[in-house]
């Protein structure tokens, strides 16, 4: 459970935007969900292996307190973690409280966990739901380093614009009028007959997203962008509404 968690926490936490977690979970599936509070970025994962002792549906709600816990150091990978089920007043039952300890027993925290009416105010989606955006590319680690690239010279630009010509997909920065300019081709390997109108991306929660560690595809369209993110421990999707400048 340990290194489940923690890959969880290196996929949420680090992207600076998401602060809860929905969790539903059976004995052979786990899946999680979460957006922001002004709903521009959804995250929708599926784990590899099931979580032992997260069955229902049920939520954390400070996740970087979660990820500070973890990062004790006495919490190495021979700490024992341990899910209490609680039964309410309504008969229903649902994870309650993480335990964690050191192999030893002298040092222990516990996270209290959320039940599933008060974290389905904040994430109400509850199902592994993914939007058919037309274009689908496997971006390249040159294309990803050229995103971050171009960011760093163009500073006070808050989006990247991608847009699709003659089955070149191209990101730019700037308007030319008022601001410094970007730009290079991500990716030139799209069926020319598709089309899609230009469409704006928050280009900091982009860079975190492609920050993180696993192997990546992209789908993207006319109001927004996935990514997809395999760890191998999970597979992450976070779904970036496009906006306006």
């Amino acid at each position: 459970m340990r290194d489940q968690l923690l890959d969880i926490l290196k996929h949420t936490v680090s992207i600076g935007t998401f602060t809860h977690l929905r969790i539903v979970g059976t004995p052979t599936e786990t899946f999680l969900f979460s957006r922001d509070v002004d709903k521009t970025i959804v995250f929708q994962a599926k784990m590899a292996q099931p979580i032992a002792g997260f069955d229902g549906d049920f939520g954390a709600s400070d996740i970087g307190l979660l990820n500070t816990i973890l990062g004790i150091p006495e919490y190495d990978e021979k700490c024992t973690i341990k899910v209490d089920i609680k039964t309410f007043d309504d008969g229903t039952t649902a994870p309650f409280l993480t335990i964690f300890k050191t192999q030893a027993g002298d040092f222990e925290n516990s996270f209290k966990l959320v039940r599933k009416n008060h974290i389905a105010v904040t994430i109400p989606h509850d199902k592994l739901t993914l939007h058919p955006w037309p274009v689908n590319i496997t971006p390249s680690s040159l294309a990803i380093d050229r995103l971050r690239f171009q960011s760093s010279a163009n500073p006070s630009e808050q989006f990247v614009t991608f847009s699709l010509n003659k089955g070149e997909l191209r990101a730019k920065f700037g308007d030319g009028a008022l601001t410094h300019t970007g730009g290079f081709v991500f990716d030139n390997t799209i069926d020319p007959a598709i089309k899609m109108q230009d469409v704006n991306i928050r280009i900091t929660t982009l860079n975190s997203v492609f920050s993180t560690v696993g192997d990546k595809k992209m789908s993207i369209g006319d109001m927004g962008t996935t990514i997809e993110v395999d760890s191998k421990v999970g597979v992450y999707y976070y779904t970036l509404v496009g906006l306006s400048k």
